[in-house]
């Protein structure tokens, strides 16, 4: 979902933020959360998909657009704080990318 006017400003903490205060959530849940690096990594696939560019299963993430932001940046890792990183599904590499880029948001619950 983009935050195409939903939204005064697209920033990924007010965009979280909007989902938790759906009325019964979604998917019955308020918990929603950025993921860390880490746990986007997990999605990655290390071959593409055959027959496309991507490195995530279709059959469980149909749709699925290159780049998403992660929920902050690794300790150690950032070049300044106007970057954060994220992950890639088109490409398998994470980057950090300057935190007024456009990228794309995957909420999860539980976990860290």
């Amino acid at each position: 979902t983009a935050c195409n006017g939903t939204l005064p400003q697209c920033h990924t903490t007010a965009y979280r933020d909007a989902v938790n205060a759906l009325p019964g959530g979604l998917c019955g849940a308020s918990d929603w959360r950025l993921p860390d690096v880490r746990e986007l990594t997990t999605l990655q696939l290390q071959e593409p998909v055959t027959g496309t560019l991507k490195y995530i299963d279709p059959d469980y993430f149909p749709g699925t657009i290159n780049n998403y932001w992660s929920k902050r940046p690794e300790a150690g890792a950032v070049a300044s704080s106007d970057e954060a990183w994220t992950v890639g599904f088109g490409t398998p590499r994470n980057f950090l990318a300057p935190k007024t880029a456009a990228r794309f948001v995957r909420l999860v619950r539980g976990g860290p």
